[in-house]
């Protein structure tokens, strides 16, 4: 519904958009939820009261309302200076409500900003908070810390990347294989490092490196049924960003191997794909 708002004597007509059921929800009787959607409903038509009104959804105890006042602080979005103290804010508050991503929002804004490494950074508390609100990156990061700083728990590691993992997560399930090929937190083995490499390539959210690590080992292996199942990791890595995959597509392509066909185009693309994507080796490589 549009309000019709007559200006001046002559009768000048301009369009103003009426106040959703949302809106005078919130703004009369202090609903939270309300504040919430009519923040998102101005967002989507990129109004900058956007901002007001999730900071009004998060003063209610609305987490995410916290959270995304906190992205627009960081990201500089609406129109909104870039300030990242106030972000900082706004995921204490919404993790302080229970909102898991604002947790690992703060974490990240820590690491971002402190040159130690996670094993010396507070914001592995912010991680454990996240993870503790069965929060994939958070678990993903503890995971990280519990392998790889002093005093952490190898076995932990291992359980915290298979929960994060099972939701699709691919980072912690290639974290996770090399836990099982490193025998870190356990046995090794290396049929359940392929078999977590193939789990983090397959991933809702792929990993790219674990489809790179997956196609090398299929490579390696040298299987004569090998070769599709090697490119097909590889393409998938490469079509993540990860410009290596994309130069072993093309000497796949290139070479015609264990049932991989000869496909000269196909390589030159991949080739030139790979040098886009920084990889130096690819750039002028060409098959004729």
């Amino acid at each position: 519904m549009w309000l019709m708002v007559v200006l001046g004597c002559r009768g000048v007509e301009a369009e103003a958009p009426a106040i959703s059921e949302a809106e005078r929800s919130c703004r009369a009787r202090d609903d939270a939820n309300g504040c919430f959607t009519a923040a998102w409903e101005r967002y989507h038509r990129g109004d900058s009261e956007a901002s007001a009104l999730f900071e009004r959804a998060c003063a209610l105890g609305h987490g995410m309302g916290c959270k995304n006042r906190g992205v627009i602080a960081r990201d500089a979005l609406l129109g909104q200076p870039r300030d990242l103290a106030v972000a900082a804010d706004f995921f204490e508050r919404g993790c302080d409500a229970g909102e898991p991503e604002s947790c690992h929002q703060r974490g990240a804004l820590l690491v971002a900003e402190d040159s130690r490494d996670l094993c010396g950074s507070p914001a592995i508390d912010w991680y454990r908070r996240a993870a503790a609100l069965d929060n994939d990156v958070g678990m993903a990061r503890v995971a990280a810390w519990e392998a790889d700083c002093p005093g952490g728990d190898k076995a932990a590691a291992r359980a915290l990347d298979e929960r994060a993992c099972a939701r699709g997560y691919g980072s912690p399930c290639e974290h996770l294989a090399l836990l099982w090929k490193q025998g870190l937190g356990g046995p090794a083995s290396d049929e359940e490092w392929l078999r977590w490499l193939g789990r983090s390539c397959a991933a809702e959210r792929p990993d790219a490196e674990g489809c790179y690590l997956l196609g090398s080992a299929l490579y390696t292996r040298g299987e004569l049924d090998a070769g599709p199942a090697s490119l097909a990791a590889l393409q998938k890595g490469c079509a993540g960003g990860h410009a290596v995959s994309c130069r072993n597509v093309g000497a796949l392509l290139e070479e015609g191997w264990h049932g991989v066909a000869f496909d000269p185009d196909g390589a030159n693309a991949a080739y030139a794909k790979a040098c886009a994507a920084g990889d130096a080796e690819s750039c002028g490589r060409k098959c004729d």
